[in-house]
């Protein structure tokens, strides 16, 4: 059985009738690294934003 520190299933973050991010899918296995990479207006900081619940789904 693996420990997960993040798991995170269909996440969606809309702002009115634009999406930020739709429906991504992200699991992280303890001491694992990671990183988000992509071009510009990918949803990478709003991925995180909402991870650390600066922002809401």
């Amino acid at each position: 059985m693996s420990n997960h520190a993040i798991q995170i299933t269909d996440l969606t973050r809309r702002y009115g009738q634009d999406r930020g991010i739709e429906n991504i899918n992200l699991q992280v296995e303890e001491g694992e690294i990671f990183g988000f990479i992509g071009p510009n207006s990918a949803g990478k900081s709003t991925t995180i934003r909402v991870l650390f619940n600066l922002l809401f789904p």
